[in-house]
């Protein structure tokens, strides 16, 4: 459970990090900084989308994320093709890929979590189209009583 948590401080470090070196005062100044200008044309905010997806993560205890990929455009395609290659979906306009792992073997719990990601208020709101791509494989964690888990991606789309 303390591993969980210190991903969740990890990643938040590298977050704030990021966005500490990017935003600048611009007091001095009348033009708008390029955080402000991309900002201004985006649907929403990557920051409320995170959240949105910690809060749903933070629920499901079992649950943790290997690895967050936001993507937009023609990467956002290759990525849809690279997860699906039958995958007829172009033009997409932004999205998130999340690498998940769920503790255990059963199957209902990876469930449990890819709906509470679709009903989730703020995601359900910028993301119209979830995967239905529901592989995944299971993975040795000998440090698990229940020695394995289940690895599966989500991918959650925009069209507009």
């Amino acid at each position: 459970m303390g591993e969980l948590c210190m991903k969740h401080v990890a990643w938040a470090a590298v977050f704030v990090t990021g966005l500490t070196g990017c935003i600048g005062s611009n007091s001095e100044k009348e033009t708008p900084s390029p955080v402000e200008k991309v900002t201004g044309i985006r649907a929403f905010e990557w920051s409320e989308v995170m959240d949105a997806v910690w809060e749903v993560v933070e629920k499901d205890k079992h649950v943790w994320l290997d690895d967050i990929q936001l993507a937009e455009g023609e990467l956002l395609d290759l990525k849809l093709k690279a997860l699906d290659p039958k995958s007829t979906m172009t033009g997409a306009k932004h999205g998130v890929v999340l690498n998940c792992h769920v503790r255990g073997t059963d199957v209902r719990a990876m469930t449990a979590f890819r709906r509470e990601l679709k009903q989730h208020p703020t995601l359900s709101r910028h993301f119209s189209i979830m995967n239905f791509d529901v592989s995944w494989r299971v993975v040795d964690q000998p440090e698990f009583a229940e020695k394995h888990s289940l690895d599966f991606k989500v991918i959650m789309v925009s069209k507009g």
